[in-house]
């Protein structure tokens, strides 16, 4: 039997995510976007939020299978190195990423990034890599970075289906440099993932 080289990829990231301890469960990346989104919406922490908010959850939700979605023993888990080097965390955000929702346009946006912290200082004064700590806050990082796009670059287009979420995803989240990062794979992957979700 030959195996391709993206299959084989495949097998050897679920070996190591096995015995890797930097991982987290789907279940609880869902109730961090929840929390995240609700809050975004209950603060108003962007003004005009006209976005559909299950949408967005479901967007977020996707977005986290893209990035750092595997399959390990029939449950959904996400590899969450936070190491510094290259894209980190659930949502895999760059540090170009980074440094856009720290700029000034964002200095108003104010939220909760979790139970126990409950932060109220502006986004771009939290000390800079303190998002890679807790994964509220890397949720709060991806929505804040999505809005940006949705609302300032990809002119608010619709995202009530999967189709249109994988077109967004494609052109304003993932980066060109992902040959593998297509509309298609992305339909194809949540697809995949829906009964294990």
């Amino acid at each position: 039997m030959k195996i391709t080289e993206a299959a084989l990829r495949k097998l050897v990231r679920e070996v190591l995510l096995k015995e890797s301890k930097t991982y987290v469960t789907h279940a609880l990346v869902k109730e961090k976007i929840k929390k995240n989104v609700d809050e975004f919406f209950f603060y108003k922490a962007i003004d005009g939020l006209d976005i559909d908010k299950e949408n967005l959850k479901s967007l977020m939700e996707e977005i986290a299978i893209m990035e750092s979605g595997y399959l390990v023993d029939g449950v959904v888990k996400h590899l969450n190195d936070v190491d510094g080097v290259g894209a980190d965390g659930v949502f895999q955000l760059t540090s170009i990423a980074i440094d856009e929702i720290m700029s000034d346009k964002m200095k108003k946006t104010k939220v909760s990034w979790d139970a126990s912290s409950a932060a109220s200082t502006a986004w771009n004064e939290q000390p800079r890599g303190d998002w890679t700590k807790y994964l509220g806050m890397q949720v709060s990082a991806a929505i804040m970075y999505v809005l940006w796009r949705w609302f300032h670059s990809a002119g608010k287009p619709d995202l009530g289906s999967v189709a249109s979420r994988s077109k967004f995803w494609k052109q304003w989240y993932n980066t060109t440099d992902d040959p593998h990062g297509t509309a298609q794979g992305y339909v194809d992957k949540i697809k995949e993932f829906q009964a294990y979700m």
